[in-house]
């Protein structure tokens, strides 16, 4: 696996961290490839509870590299849908983790590491971390990500960030939904490890359950007719957690 993503994990809390401090943590081809099959290894082992995004050095991610943007834009077309079914492969994967995802922010979030966020279950950045959409001043539009961001901030906010690149600050962010905490920086690892620990202490059969109940809870998943499925699946939750007591 790159040295550019560390993937480890220790006592149930999975950890992918971006690890490219000196260019802002910013992800091509390899950083996804490592990025997707982490999630899918971690994915399918049972013994994961929580899974803990972050990146080292100042800013959590700056988003796409620019030469290899570049590279792809000079390539064949079909080399440019495989780099999008990439990132469309890592945030459905992280849409639909099985278990609560959470992401510390320190510094910058940008262009498709927003994408990232709004894929996760709970974000956390300092009050000093600020979020921008600044793909229109690359001619790159976020097309994968956009309708993760949209989901979460609404169209309205996302049409704004989107048509004027502006850069967002913590406050701002909190208040349409991209992130769900702001600490100071100095308690950010402390507030990350206590809503870890909070799921921790939780039951883990409630937990996986309770992401599947999400799943197909959204308004685009939504299926009455699988009613009676999800209420088997609450019964057999319900079980399975007090078989544990």
């Amino acid at each position: 696996m790159t040295q550019s993503i560390e993937a480890s994990l220790h006592n149930g809390v999975a950890s992918i961290i971006f690890n490219r401090p000196q260019q802002g943590n910013i992800y091509d081809e390899d950083v996804l490839c490592a990025f997707i099959v982490a999630l899918d290894d971690f994915a399918q082992d049972d013994s994961v509870r929580v899974l803990h995004i972050r990146g080292t050095g100042k800013d959590f991610c700056l988003g796409a590299d620019p030469e290899w943007m570049r590279r792809i834009g000079d390539s064949p077309r079909y080399e440019s849908t495989l780099s999008a079914s990439q990132i469309s492969r890592m945030l459905e994967t992280l849409m639909h983790f099985p278990v609560p995802t959470l992401a510390e922010v320190q510094g910058k979030a940008q262009a498709g590491a927003l994408g990232i966020l709004a894929c996760c279950d709970y974000v956390i950045g300092t009050e000093s971390s600020c979020y921008h959409m600044n793909e229109i001043h690359h001619a790159a539009m976020p097309v994968i990500s956009t309708p993760y961001l949209i989901r979460v901030m609404g169209e309205r906010t996302v049409r704004a960030l989107m048509l004027t690149g502006a850069e967002i600050d913590s406050e701002t962010a909190l208040r349409h939904g991209l992130i769900q905490e702001r600490v100071p920086e100095t308690v950010l690892r402390e507030r990350v490890q206590a809503r870890i620990d909070h799921w921790l202490s939780l039951s883990p059969v409630t937990l996986r359950q309770a992401k599947i109940v999400l799943t197909h809870s959204t308004p685009e998943n939504f299926d009455p007719d699988r009613s009676d499925e999800l209420a088997d699946l609450l019964a057999s939750t319900r079980q399975s957690y007090y078989a544990q007591q």
